[in-house]
């Protein structure tokens, strides 16, 4: 694949952060993605890893990239690892476009109502519906590039989303569409209000059986948080119609006094991390 014509080395807090420019797509638009391969990756020749694939790329690595505050996965990852003796992740961020409503937004809920309602966006524009066609991305395309290049563990069960906000929705409905690929979503700060909880309208009748998946959620109560409450519990409550075992399969988190921004997500970081990759709870 093209992909591989255009690479740079960024320097990082710990570990190898290598940025592909304008990986190509049959789906969507071209787009840039990271790769981060942690510490000790070089010296375990033998060893495989867990993928986590993030979404808004631009926002997980580097301030300078996004002109603020991050995620701060390599920090976070990195004291965990040493704290917890836990071999850490690969970490494929993928970069949004500009269409970033349009792309993470699932397409299949919109079928319940009009979809134009859900597709203002700033300066009166429109979005173009294409979370589908990203996922085709993801799956035909840039997860198979990633297990032909990095030493990875490609089962469904070392293979992993996270995303925040309108990306959180997006990370739910890319294990629905493709359970066989994804064994879990990190959902910060989910999304629900947008279309009146329209994703969970949905879920109600294509939420996978128990057993086979692991979902996490968390959100606060300040800024665009404020509203989500009732949302998640309503989440939370179908998970448990559904067959889901709290702290086993799905776990929900609330965090009083915290907004919607890179500030905070980063500062429960660990929480998802701990609940995937077999860290403590308590960590951090």
């Amino acid at each position: 694949m093209g992909a591989d014509s255009s690479k740079d080395i960024l320097p990082v807090f710990s570990g190898n952060l290598v940025r592909i420019r304008k990986f190509p797509s049959r789906f969507v638009p071209e787009r840039d993605v990271d790769i981060w391969l942690p510490d000790g990756y070089d010296e375990a020749s033998d060893s495989r890893f867990p993928v986590l694939y993030m979404q808004d790329g631009d926002k997980v690595f580097r301030p300078e990239d996004q002109g603020g505050g991050n995620w701060g996965v390599p920090e976070t990852i990195s004291r965990l690892s040493k704290e917890k003796g836990v071999s850490p992740p690969i970490v494929v961020a993928v970069w949004a476009t500009e269409n970033r409503a349009g792309e993470y937004m699932p397409v299949k809920p919109l079928s319940l109502r009009k979809a134009d309602l859900f597709y203002r966006a700033q300066r009166g524009r429109y979005y173009i519906p294409r979370s589908d066609e990203y996922l085709r991305f993801m799956v035909d395309e840039l997860k198979p590039y990633i297990d032909s290049r990095c030493r990875t563990l490609s089962d469904q069960q070392n293979t992993f989303l996270m995303g925040c906000s309108r990306a959180g929705l997006l990370c739910v409905y890319a294990v629905v569409e493709f359970p066989e690929v994804f064994h879990g979503a990190a959902c910060l700060s989910t999304h629900w209000p947008h279309g009146n909880g329209i994703v969970i309208d949905w879920l109600e009748s294509h939420l996978p059986k128990a057993g086979k998946h692991r979902f996490y959620f968390d959100y606060g109560d300040q800024g665009l948080d404020a509203e989500y409450e009732p949302h998640q519990k309503r989440m939370d409550r179908l998970l448990i119609q559904k067959g889901y075992r709290h702290e086993e399969d799905w776990t929900t988190r609330y965090f009083p006094g915290h907004g919607h921004s890179e500030v905070y997500w980063r500062s429960r970081l660990h929480f998802p991390l701990g609940f995937f990759f077999g860290l403590s709870r308590s960590a951090g």
